[in-house]
């Protein structure tokens, strides 16, 4: 990725955010330097900022009565198999509908035709299983959801979003198509806004690898990345929201405010129930209703959150107030860039440890082992504690071996070839990064995942 922001929540009702801008907008286009301003296309991390949101606030206004009745009570029509799926089970992803179709290939002229395409095309599919039965991510629930929520509010997404959060929690640079004419739900047009580019080599269609898709990109700056999203408008209850890093922290900073009995807009019921765990004990994967969750060790109550396709994440400790997010574009100049998984991965992991060692900020990073972060070639370097080898067995020959790290491993760090000798350090990577030379004839790495740390 070119850059990002990192923003890490301190504990307790008055807890302070930490920002860290790092890396530049972009490498082929908008090239300058990362700033705590600057918006970044959020994708499935509007499943939970947008339409989660909105549907607590629904439940809390009574605009939804029971979360187990199923479409048909909201005057939908269709397959049994569809108007019968509940709210429960497509915010929990337990519905049985397929994870993605290609919904953009059906034409229609407008998005308040593409939005009746979209609702007929989705309630034909045939749910995979039985719902509440197994657990599928899938986009096409979150669409549907979308779709009801601007018929419970009586307004499209965007304005319903810029109304029911984005006013409320004087968000500044949050909302969809910035692009479009008005910017951003609050802040006015978004030329005053940074906006980060996504891919240059734009697929108009879904996954990667679907052959027989023309490449068209690439997606102007500001335009949603996600070909649905886009197709419906920019607003979509799966994808399209933007917004920068202090517009997240505010969401966060809502729903623990909520949890713990504070104002809020939503209320700390409504924020407990969808912060509960589905399904049953033992299931591989379990969700909140909206949220991905992830369970922790030793008794305490699971995280909070959600991943996003173009690097964006977002978590939160409901029980420790604790918060973070991560704004992203992974996906410049390319989606096939690999390691997204690995770097969100490893940085959760250090972040988690931190807050249960009771650390705070980049002080809980610490305390996670987790050395720091800089900024190296446009590139955010993390460095874990995991051993050290010199640049004598980087330079010229077969550091792997030397170092004794198994073939995945990567190393990380300067070799600086005018002082032979001077320590580097060293991590395992499973997706090992091409060496790149340095300005003055070095070396270097730059990194971004790791999965593990060695002693070397």
């Amino acid at each position: 990725m070119p850059g990002g922001v990192l923003a890490l929540r301190g504990s307790g009702p008055d807890g302070t955010w930490e920002i860290h801008p790092f890396g530049r907008l972009g490498e082929t286009r908008q090239t300058k330097a990362v700033t705590a301003e600057a918006a970044y296309d959020l994708a499935s991390v509007t499943k939970i900022f947008c339409t989660t949101n909105l549907c607590i606030l629904a439940r809390d206004r009574g605009l939804i009565a029971d979360l187990d009745a199923p479409l048909s009570a909201y005057g939908w029509q269709g397959p049994a198999d569809t108007v019968s799926l509940s709210l429960r089970n497509l915010l929990g992803h337990r519905s049985g509908l397929p994870a993605w179709r290609p919904l953009y290939l059906s034409g229609g002229e407008g998005r308040s035709a593409r939005i009746a395409i979209a609702k007929a095309a989705i309630l034909r599919e045939r749910p995979l299983f039985v719902q509440g039965t197994a657990t599928l991510y899938s986009d096409l629930g979150f669409i549907l959801l979308g779709i009801l929520m601007e018929e419970l509010f009586g307004a499209p997404l965007d304005d319903v979003f810029r109304r029911e959060i984005a006013v409320p929690l004087a968000l500044e640079a949050a909302g969809f198509s910035p692009l479009a004419e008005g910017g951003f739900a609050v802040s006015g047009p978004a030329k005053g806004t940074p906006v980060a580019p996504t891919e240059d080599g734009f697929r108009c269609g879904g996954p990667l690898d679907l052959p027989g898709v023309p490449i068209l990109g690439p997606v102007p700056t500001g335009r949603v990345h996600d070909d649905n999203a886009s197709w419906l408008g920019g607003a979509s209850g799966h994808a399209g929201l933007f917004a920068a890093i202090r517009d997240a922290a505010r969401i966060l900073d809502a729903w623990l405010a909520a949890c713990h009995g504070r104002a809020a807009p939503v209320s700390g019921a409504g924020v407990r129930e969808f912060m509960s765990l589905q399904g049953h004990e033992g299931e591989r994967v379990r969700r909140g209703l909206g949220f991905d969750a992830i369970e922790r060790p030793g008794g305490k109550g699971p995280l909070f959150g959600h991943r996003g396709y173009t690097g964006a994440a977002a978590w939160l400790d409901p029980e420790g107030s604790r918060a973070m997010a991560l704004l992203t574009n992974r996906v410049h100049p390319t989606a096939r860039r690999g390691g997204m998984d690995g770097f969100r991965a490893a940085l959760m992991k250090s972040v988690f440890k931190g807050w249960r060692r009771g650390g705070e900020g980049r002080k809980g990073l610490a305390k996670a082992d987790f050395v720091g972060m800089r900024r190296q070639s446009g590139h955010l370097e993390m460095w874990r504690a995991g051993g050290r080898l010199t640049n004598e067995s980087v330079i010229g020959g077969d550091w792997r071996r030397k170092a004794g790290c198994r073939r995945d491993a990567m190393w990380c760090g300067d070799a600086d070839v005018k002082n032979p000798g001077r320590e580097t350090g060293a991590i395992a990577h499973r997706h090992v990064s091409r060496l790149q030379t340095a300005p003055g004839g070095g070396t270097l790495a730059a990194v971004w995942a790791f999965r593990e740390s060695v002693a070397l």
